[in-house]
C-alpha cells in the first residue's frame, strides 16, 4: 500500500464543474480535485487583485479517522502535508494565529498587511459532519485559505466563513445557488 506522500506524488488535480465544489466560493475561478485513497482534496483557485506574487486560494482535504474517531488537526502535521504554508507565511507556527468563533465553530488566521490598505490572510479551519455534510466516507474537512486582498481581514477571510463553508454549491439551503429538488409540483412547499 503506498503512503499517503507517494498517492501524492502520483495523483492527478483534474479541473472539476463549480457544482462539485465542497464550498461555496462565488469569486472562485477554477476548482480541481484528486483522490488520495482515504483523503480527496481540492483546490479552489480565487483571483489576486494585488501587486503581491502568489496564488489566492483554498486547499480543502477531506479526511477520515481510524473507526469512528475524527483526526486531530494538527497545525504541523497539516503544514507538512499539504507541503508547508505558502509566501508570506512560510515559517508559521502556533503563536502567530488569531481566532474568532463563527456559526460554524472556531476559524484560526495570521494576517500580513502591505501598504495601507492591502491584507494577505492564511486562515484555517476544520469542518466536521455535525456542521455540515463531507465528501462520501470522510468524517473532517480541513481548510487552508491563502488570500491577499485590498480591504480588510473579514474581507479576505470571506470564503473560509460560516456562509461560505457551512453549504456547499447545489445546497437547497444557504447563501448558494439554489436547485429545486422537487420531484413534483405536489412535493414543494405551498406559498
Amino acid at each position: 500500500m503506498p503512503t499517503l506522500k507517494e498517492r501524492e506524488d502520483v495523483s492527478q488535480l483534474r479541473l472539476v464543474p463549480d457544482n462539485r465544489a465542497w464550498i461555496t466560493a462565488p469569486q472562485g475561478l477554477l476548482t480541481l480535485e484528486r483522490s488520495l485513497g482515504g483523503e480527496q482534496e481540492q483546490i479552489v483557485a480565487l483571483p489576486n487583485m494585488t501587486a503581491l506574487r502568489g496564488d489566492n486560494r483554498i486547499l480543502l482535504r477531506a479526511r477520515v479517522g481510524d473507526g469512528a474517531d475524527r483526526p486531530r488537526f494538527q497545525l504541523d502535521e497539516f503544514l507538512v502535508r499539504v507541503g508547508g504554508a505558502p509566501e508570506p507565511f512560510t515559517g508559521l507556527n502556533n503563536a502567530d494565529l488569531r481566532s474568532r468563533e463563527d456559526a460554524l465553530g472556531t476559524y484560526f488566521w495570521s494576517e500580513k498587511r502591505v501598504g495601507s490598505n492591502t491584507i494577505c490572510v492564511l486562515g484555517l479551519r476544520r469542518a466536521t459532519v455535525e456542521g455540515r455534510p463531507l465528501p462520501r466516507g470522510t468524517n473532517a474537512l480541513d481548510m487552508m485559505l491563502r488570500n491577499c486582498v485590498p480591504g480588510t481581514v473579514d474581507d479576505a477571510l470571506a470564503p473560509i466563513m460560516a456562509d461560505s463553508v457551512a453549504y456547499y454549491p447545489g445546497s437547497s439551503v444557504g447563501p448558494g445557488p439554489r436547485i429545486s429538488r422537487s420531484i413534483s409540483p405536489l412535493a414543494a412547499p405551498m406559498p
